[in-house]
């Protein structure tokens, strides 16, 4: 995969920055601490719920990071199409 930064790669880089924990982030979304977990290491997409509660709790645009959900899973059904052909 290619693509320069993965959402977990972002949702991590803000938590770190705000020294906030996986576990502060479940209590402060509603979202189980294995949720937002998985997001980060890349095993469960972002739906646009998430991302807007992401964008209440931390003040990051959704959208910006849907469209790069969006382009994680462009990648990844590309990777899979030329797999498939090759």
């Amino acid at each position: 995969m290619t693509t320069q930064s993965t959402v977990g790669q972002i949702i991590a880089s803000i938590l770190d920055e705000r020294q906030c924990t996986q576990a502060e982030l479940s209590d402060r979304s509603g979202l189980s601490k294995k949720h937002i977990n998985q997001i980060i290491k890349g095993k469960t997409r972002l739906t646009a719920d998430v991302a807007v509660k992401l964008e209440l709790i931390f003040g990051v645009c959704a959208l910006d990071l849907l469209y790069l959900q969006g382009a994680v899973d462009l990648e990844r059904v590309r990777e899979k199409k030329q797999g498939a052909a090759g």
